[in-house]
């Protein structure tokens, strides 16, 4: 234990310590001392670290006795320790490091008894009272006083230099504060005379600059005497300055004029009556617009119930069914059979979007009648959120299906069980609203058999397929629109396009390195249309190809032998031998038995007469068909006999050879008698022609001499009573009795024009009814202008709230729209197989593309149904096969789905890719189109089969786009595509 002394002393220390920091310690007066280093050793009294301590800075009247510095740290001595040895002393801060170890005197260098030693108190304070000058004594303080009171006038000294409390940064004596506060202080608060803003000095001329009651004049100069607060001074500018200059009231309506305030009411004097006028036109306007935004309105409401119809189908179709996917089927069963397992759950489904909410249930081993023989199926009323909207009971038809996976469709055959629940009281806890989280369920204990389901393809894989299907409202129409739709596509395929090119033809516009298909790009790929070479030439009656004729240049038979020809018309009677013996006429072609008899006949009864047994027509002798000939040289005899026109008795005199006398009758005759060419029904002599033409024909097309209208001469009547716009008239009001007028100018003359028109005022839609003539109307405007203008802004602002309730309208309904479009769209991506995948920082892509990096991308999967193929696109954005380097190349994969046991094997759906233009006008977009329809043979299985792996081989185009036409157009927009996959599934029914 430490003796009672040296406790004494250690608190002594402590105590003094404490005193010591008191009067010099850090902070307390900062002008008096400065820092040093201490030993660092721990004092006896302390196991801790020695603070250490700062050494005074004081300056004494007189020179410090070496008596009062501590021999240690040089320091003045403040609680001395005196050693009893010696007497000597040391600072109450220096004793425990010298008594830490071997303790000896630092004077003497003898060892002193730590035990001894004490605190001088008398020495202490003989120290305190010694005379000191106050530190800032150099700036002209001339305060002088003991040690023990220098910290007390440290705080009160004048001339101590301090930093301004503002925090401005400023240094200066104490006794110069109130100055720099009052005047120079840029941190100090002060009070804005104008505005009694309180801001920092150093912010004054800011706050000049913004200071709303600062006065200023006039900057129109309106009054010079005039002087006005800042924020008084827009107000007197835009409201009451005379001086500024204003557009006129009616600016909005159309009037551009501009001048000062105090000329404004002289303008709207003068200018009364188009002002007026302008307003009228603003009425008209708001008329026009409302009557637009009733025809958008209803459009809009179409739009919507349309959309929302549309909703409303494919809801139906996407909600109101489920297919229930069990696997592990063995399992179950085994568990089912052994009592582990007995009901199995579906998920839960909505008939509708707020709908019915159901739930379906199995018993594997069966239930009821059907327990251990049977799968049982029921289904559940559940509480939903629509409840309170539905109605109730619940009694619509629900089917069940234990769907075949037969790979062949034609053979599948389902096993189906139906239920239309009875409404009656009995069933209210299965069919009634729930009041619990579900209803009782409802079903069949006897669906299906096992010995049924082991012998089909019910199960296969381990798995089986129950869909249940609700037929609520509307769902066999929509049904029969959808096959109807499907019906109208197909009739519009079978009328445009007649003929296609077999699948893997020459064709075909793209070949496909992966998959022998009929495939297009850009657009579908049409056949060629077939075009027929028509080849023509002159063809005799006989039937050869050229006519045949005498040296003579005989007319043609056809000719010839249009009518029989009047004997009458030789100029000398016709001698028996010129005359057929059969046909009376006189010979055409005549062949001359040779052999037999020397007769002749016509070229055309001879034909005739060798069907039968061939026998001359004169003597009846027997004739041989083959030993007959034509006798030309007789023929020329004929056609050189004189005939006369047999329009002589008209006054023709021609006569000439036989062979002329057609070219002459068709040709050259002008008594001939001829229709009009018009057909008119006119018949005359051919001379008389131009005369009827020029004067009588009704069928002629004349000009009309005023409009230049070209008709017939029969309509010409008509087309100036009633059509021609040229022609003069006189204007109907009499305005002037010279005045003629075109008839297409009459009417833009009197709506217009016309003083003597009669017509309503221009306000009549604001409620005015006078009417009078045109000329008549000035005065009138001028008598009523107060009324016209009250009525015509009574109707401003009726329409104007209108059309606000009209703008409201339309807003909500485009955002019903807008809604209903994402609804649809949503609904869609369910009903429709289609995906829209967006490619980002496409240059850096295909950059490493071409580097060899990242060769391949991969789209999101996506499925052509709810229940449909399961598919992922892929791009080579460097290309690859037959377009690597040049061109961008897609694919499609077929992946491995949780319903393909149900669907059609191969997949032969046709697949459409399209690269997006982003063109901001839509209009102006042109996408490139690239489309396939796959071809399901054996060497395409690996692609087109039920993947075995988790997805088969891709098909697709390899020249899909070059890389030269995506860089034109808008294909790439901020450094990002757009590729759109579609695929053609018209027909394709749900499993």
């Amino acid at each position: 234990m430490e003796n009672k002394s040296e406790k004494s002393l250690n608190e002594f220390i402590s105590v003094a310590k404490g005193k010591e920091e008191g009067l010099i310690g850090s902070g307390s007066l900062p002008s008096l001392i400065s820092p040093r280093p201490t030993s660092g050793q721990a004092s006896p009294a302390s196991p801790s670290q020695q603070q250490p301590r700062e050494k005074i800075n004081v300056t004494f009247v007189f020179p410090l006795d070496e008596k009062y510095q501590c021999p240690v740290c040089k320091d003045v001595l403040l609680n001395p320790v005196q050693f009893e040895e010696c007497g000597h002393r040391v600072c109450g801060n220096c004793f425990p490091s010298i008594i830490r170890v071997e303790p000896r005197c630092p004077i003497g260098m003898h060892p002193i008894d730590k035990d001894a030693s004490y605190v001088d108190k008398a020495f202490h304070k003989e120290i305190l009272a010694l005379d000191v000058k106050c530190n800032n004594h150099e700036w002209g303080c001339k305060w002088e006083g003991e040690f023990e009171t220098v910290q007390k006038h440290a705080a009160e000294c004048d001339f101590v230099e301090m930093l301004c409390s503002y925090e401005c940064g400023a240094k200066f004596q104490k006794r110069f504060f109130q100055k720099h506060v009052d005047r120079d202080c840029p941190k100090k608060i002060i009070v804005c005379p104008y505005c009694d803003d309180r801001h920092l000095r150093e912010e004054r001329k800011m706050h000049m600059e913004d200071c709303p009651k600062l006065p200023m004049p006039c900057p129109n100069k309106c009054e010079k005497k005039l002087v006005i607060t800042r924020d008084q001074l827009d107000y007197h500018v835009g409201e009451e300055c005379p001086k500024t200059k204003m557009t006129c009231e009616y600016e909005d309506i159309g009037c551009v004029h501009r001048c000062n305030r105090e000329k404004l009411p002289k303008h709207h004097k003068s200018e009364l009556i188009n002002h007026v006028r302008m307003l009228h036109g603003v009425v008209m306007d708001q008329k026009r617009e409302l009557l637009e935004s009733k025809v958008l309105l209803k459009e809009q409401m179409d739009t919507i119930s349309q959309q929302q119809k549309r909703i409303e189908d494919l809801e139906r179709i996407t909600n109101s069914q489920l297919i229930w996917r069990i696997d592990d089927y063995h399992r179950k069963l085994k568990s089912a059979k052994s009592g582990e397992l007995d009901t199995i759950f579906s998920p839960e489904f909505y008939t509708s979007r707020n709908g019915y909410r159901l739930m379906a249930s199995a018993c594997l081993n069966g239930d009821g009648k059907g327990k251990g023989t049977h799968l049982s199926v029921f289904i559940s009323v559940v509480q939903g959120i629509y409840d309170s909207l539905l109605k109730w009971p619940y009694n619509y038809r629900t089917t069940f299906y234990l769907l075949d996976q037969n790979k062949d469709l034609s053979k599948r055959k389902h096993i189906m069980f139906s239920v239309k629940p009875n409404v009656c009281p009995e069933n209210e806890p299965f069919l009634g609203r729930p009041r619990t989280n579900k209803n009782p369920s409802f079903g069949s204990g006897k669906f299906a058999a096992h010995e049924d389901m082991e012998k089909g393809e019910y199960i296969k894989d381990n798995t089986m397929f129950i869909k249940v299907v609700v037929e609520c409202d509307g769902m066999i129409a929509f049904a029969a629109s959808f096959v109807w739709i499907a019906f109208d596509k197909k009739l519009r395929s079978l009328k445009l396009f007649n003929r296609m090119p077999d699948i893997g033809s020459s064709q075909t516009v793209q070949e496909s390195p992966h998959l022998n298909g009929n495939v297009s790009q850009n657009g579908e790929k049409y056949p060629d249309k077939e075009e027929s070479n028509m080849t023509g030439g002159s063809h005799s009656p006989t039937g050869s190809a050229k006519s045949r004729g005498s040296s003579r240049g005989s007319p043609a038979p056809s000719q010839l032998e249009r009518e029989k020809f009047d004997l009458s018309l030789f100029v000398y009677p016709l001698e028996e031998k010129y005359q057929c013996p059969i046909c009376g006429d006189v010979l055409r072609y005549p062949v001359q038995f040779i052999r037999e008899c020397g007769h002749r006949v016509c070229c055309k009864c001879f034909d005739e007469l060798k069907r039968v047994e061939p026998r001359c027509p004169v003597d009846q002798t027997p004739i041989s068909k083959d030993d007959a000939y034509l006798d030309k040289a007789f023929h020329n005899e004929i056609l050189a006999l004189d005939v006369k026109c047999k329009n002589n008795e008209w006054g023709c005199k021609w006569e000439g050879e036989f062979q002329n006398y057609q070219d002459h009758v068709n040709s050259n005759c002008e008594y001939a008698e001829i229709l009009c060419m018009n057909d008119c029904g006119a018949k005359f002599q051919k001379r008389f022609l131009q005369k009827h033409l020029d004067k009588d024909c009704p069928k002629k097309i004349i000009a009309c001499p005023y409009c230049d209208d070209r008709h017939l001469r029969e309509d010409k009547k008509a087309h100036l009573a009633d059509e021609c716009p040229k022609l003069p008239l006189p204007c109907p009001n009499k305005c002037d009795k010279k005045l003629e007028i075109p008839r297409d100018e009459l009417d833009q003359h009197i709506e217009e024009v016309c003083p003597k028109t009669k017509m309503m005022c221009e306000f009549e839609y604001i409620g005015c009814t006078h009417r009078c003539s045109r000329e008549k109307m000035p005065k009138h405007y001028k008598s009523n202008m107060i009324e016209h203008v009250k009525a015509v802004f009574t109707k401003i602002q009726e329409l104007d709230e209108t059309l606000g309730k009209h703008e409201n309208t339309l807003k909500e309904q485009a955002d019903l729209i807008k809604a209903q479009d994402k609804r649809v769209g949503d609904l869609e991506k369910i009903a429709n197989s289609q995906l829209i995948w967006r490619i980002e920082d496409y240059t850096r892509k295909l950059k490493e593309a071409k580097a060899g990096n990242g060769d391949t991308l991969f789209s999101p999967t996506f499925t052509t149904s709810k229940h449909g193929y399961r598919l992922c696109a892929s791009v080579c954005l460097n290309g690859d096969g037959k377009g690597k380097g040049t061109h961008m190349s897609v694919f499609i994969s077929v992946l491995r789905g949780a319903f393909d046991s149900l669907l059609k094997w191969p997949f032969d759906y046709r697949v459409s890719f399209y690269l997006l233009d982003q063109n901001e006008d839509h209009a102006q977009r042109k996408h490139i189109k690239f489309s396939i329809k796959p071809n399901p043979c054996p060497e395409n299985e690996p692609f087109l089969g039920r993947p075995k792996l988790e997805k088969n081989a891709s098909f697709g185009g390899a020249k899909f786009a070059k890389h030269d036409e995506i860089e034109t157009r808008n294909y790439i927009k901020e450094d990002t595509i757009y590729i759109k996959i579609s695929v053609d599934c018209d027909g394709l029914s749900e499993p």
